[in-house]
């Protein structure tokens, strides 16, 4: 399963790419960014300064894209571009001379190359600069494991026009071709409602499902209280032994896309997620609540085991023990392998032949108790938010 997630960033923290990655990761298999910013800052700026382009054309694209943030650091970087721009800008038509050069015109383009060399690590660092939050650090990481890709545009220049037409035709065509599930950010959502809105674009109920999925999905997910602290590899080690559970939610998901007729860019989408969050997950998360109450089973055993006062004073004191080890022990099958050592061991721990007799009377007891926790586990583990309660728990 592949989601494509719709950003139109206006932060270099990237807040927002990285709480719709974390729940993605959770749930899809592939997750592609499609954004501006992000194409810019870790796909084309990259590439251009490792190869040989104009320098000029280069440092005007990198303006172009910082004047699009609004921050300090975008500020101070566009200032010192355009001044290092300013002094290229005299000596260009002697550096590119390439006939009728006298010795000091050899000289100075020698000199001017090494300006350039110099030009390029400067751009080198500004993107580090750019790199350097925590948000771009953790997507950089992610794209160099090939855990997200970013969409790659492909273009030769640098048009904030050309892009941004690139960007909604991108986006729209992740929809209509029926690849992948796509998730949208605030802005982005607005741009569908509005192509939609405005009859643009028709989709189709299919189409519209397909939405829909991506969208409750992620709010759903976007409920556990701790999933924005989670890190990257948390998450992947959790889902990695998890399989079948989110298999099994991933079904109840579909089923809630099928339910509900909103989409993620109308008002009524996020009450409609909320009411199926207490509807429906909710109370099945209530049910393995109740199904994972081990200590109530065991306290259930260990009366019903002990109840005959013959066998109990058969098994005199020893019995006392294990009525306290069986009420007590916080884990079904701890206390159950626990007990079943003190049976087979039963002449060193003081019971008699015939109080061992008598307690191994027990035995279709225990066996039966031990079958109740299995086919309640079982239970527990085909139910469709069990992906949700394990991730509740652990993440």
């Amino acid at each position: 399963m592949k989601f494509s997630i719709g950003t139109a960033s206006s932060s270099l923290e990237f807040e927002e790419d990285m709480r719709l990655i974390k729940s993605s990761l959770l749930y899809a298999d592939e997750i592609e960014l499609i954004g501006m910013a992000e194409y810019a800052v870790f796909t084309y700026f990259p590439r251009c300064i490792t190869e040989k382009r104009d320098i000029q054309k280069l440092i005007n694209n990198f303006v172009i894209l910082l004047q699009a943030f609004e921050n300090e650091e975008s500020a101070q970087l566009v200032m010192e571009l355009e001044k290092i721009q300013n002094e290229l800008v005299p000596i260009l038509p002697m550096i590119n001379k390439k006939k009728g050069r006298n010795k000091d015109e050899i000289l100075a383009q020698m000199q001017m190359k090494q300006l350039l060399k110099q030009c390029r690590e400067q751009l080198n660092d500004g993107v580090n600069d750019l790199l350097n939050t925590t948000g771009a650090t953790a997507i950089q990481k992610l794209v160099d494991k090939r855990i997200v890709s970013i969409y790659d545009y492909s273009y030769n220049g640098f048009s904030l026009d050309e892009l941004t037409g690139g960007f909604f035709a991108n986006l729209l065509g992740t929809i209509k071709q029926g690849k992948s599930y796509p998730l949208f950010d605030k802005i982005s959502a607005d741009v569908v409602r509005s192509v939609i809105d405005n009859d643009i674009l028709d989709f189709s109920n299919i189409d519209k499902e397909i939405i829909r999925h991506a969208g409750i999905a992620n709010s759903i997910l976007m409920t556990l209280p701790t999933l924005d602290n989670a890190s990257v590899d948390e998450i992947l080690d959790f889902k990695k032994d998890l399989q079948i559970p989110l298999i099994n939610f991933r079904r109840a998901i579909y089923n809630f896309s099928e339910t509900i007729s909103s989409m993620p860019w109308d008002k009524d989408f996020d009450y409609e997620c909320i009411k199926l969050y207490e509807t429906e997950v909710v109370p099945r998360v209530n049910e393995i609540n109740e199904l994972s109450s081990e200590t109530s089973i065991l306290k259930n055993f260990g009366t019903r085991v002990l109840a005959d006062q013959e066998e109990r004073r058969k098994l005199g004191f020893a019995g006392a023990g294990l009525i306290a080890t069986v009420t007590t022990q916080s884990n079904m099958f701890d206390a159950l392998g626990y007990l079943e050592q003190i049976i087979r061991s039963g002449a060193k721990v003081g019971l008699t032949a015939a109080g061992i007799e008598a307690f191994l009377k027990t035995m279709d007891v225990l066996k039966k108790s031990h079958d109740d926790v299995k086919e309640k586990k079982k239970i527990q583990n085909n139910n469709t938010m069990y992906y949700y309660y394990k991730a509740y728990k652990k993440i």
